[in-house]
């Protein structure tokens, strides 16, 4: 298996809300516990298949979307899996991180750390998601913020 897009979050939480409704327990708090995207060619550890190439630009443009598409789908916290590179092997865990074995900070490091400070400057009241957004390269999908308001 390959690894889900970024925007798959969305029509999860569509359905982990739809379930915890049935159940009474509608505002329960949902947490990703786990998001990650790789950089270089690692091999999927069930078949040994390698995963497309990603330059560490990918890396780094797909870290933001996966830690705002859930935010946007109102999840309350979103975790990275992890800080650094492995060496075990070659294996998609091996390049998640956003610093290299050696300590070296990859692109997705101050792509992550660009966001953080973002977020802790912005209340979200409302987020859309629009398609295409024209000011994003590559003519990806994007979210727009509908009314933000600074934090104080």
């Amino acid at each position: 298996g390959g690894q889900q897009p970024y925007d798959a979050v969305v029509t999860n939480v569509q359905s982990i809300k739809g379930l915890l409704a049935q159940h009474g327990a509608t505002g329960t708090p949902i947490w990703v516990t786990e998001t990650s995207t790789y950089d270089g060619t690692p091999a999927a550890p069930n078949t040994g298949e390698s995963f497309p190439t990603q330059t560490e630009e990918q890396q780094a443009r797909d870290l933001v979307k996966r830690l705002v598409f859930p935010l946007a789908s109102d999840v309350d916290v979103v975790l990275w899996s992890q800080t650094g590179d492995y060496t075990s092997s070659n294996w998609f865990f091996d390049h998640v991180g956003v610093v290299h074995v050696d300590g070296s900070k990859k692109l997705a490091y101050w792509a992550f750390q660009k966001l953080a400070e973002w977020l802790q400057s912005v209340k979200w009241t409302q987020l859309r998601q629009v398609t295409p957004v024209t000011s994003v390269p590559n003519g990806e999908n994007g979210l727009v913020p509908g009314r933000a308001k600074v934090a104080p």
